[in-house]
């Protein structure tokens, strides 16, 4: 009966032990962007904003605020862009902003697909705001401040365009 009850118990505690496994690496998973649309558009009516989505990163939403020069834009040329930025939790937590941040988009390695998009939307003094779901930011992966699975706010000012030697 013992031998029983202990075959019983290891077996149960395996099951646990398992299962807590198998929780974990739920949330290791990205979500859909189609999963997190409700919640974007709800922050978007909530600030009143008037964003469409963007053509190629499906559920990502943004609003032109001003266009900026059409010939003084990020190119092959000059592909640094010098912005003024802030990154919110969409329950308006601030997790990043800076008044001068370079961004050499030739190595865009650490920036996340959705600022990297934005940022060529617009041309010097340009300004874009903008939500992106999870799966175009930091996904499943608890960045800093910022939890994992969080869609994103940003605003950005690009207030220059650089060549690499051109005191960057």
């Amino acid at each position: 009966m013992k031998r029983t009850f202990l075959s019983l118990m290891t077996l149960f505690a395996i099951a646990i032990t398992v299962s807590s496994c198998l929780k974990g690496t739920e949330t290791l998973q990205p979500r859909d962007p189609a999963a997190e649309k409700d919640t974007i558009q709800k922050f978007i009516t909530s600030k009143g904003y008037t964003m469409v989505e963007d053509e190629n990163l499906k559920g990502l939403m943004y609003e032109i605020v001003n266009k900026g020069s059409a010939t003084d834009t990020i190119s092959k040329d000059k592909p640094v862009a010098v912005v003024k930025y802030k990154g919110m939790l969409l329950n308006s937590t601030v997790f990043g902003e800076s008044e001068n941040q370079s961004f050499d988009l030739r190595n865009a390695g650490g920036l996340i697909p959705s600022f990297y998009t934005a940022l060529f939307k617009v041309g010097k003094g340009g300004q874009i705001r903008f939500v992106t779901p999870s799966a175009y930011a930091y996904g499943p992966y608890v960045k800093g401040s910022i939890p994992a699975n969080s869609p994103l706010y940003f605003e950005i000012e690009v207030t220059d365009i650089k060549s690499p030697g051109n005191g960057y």
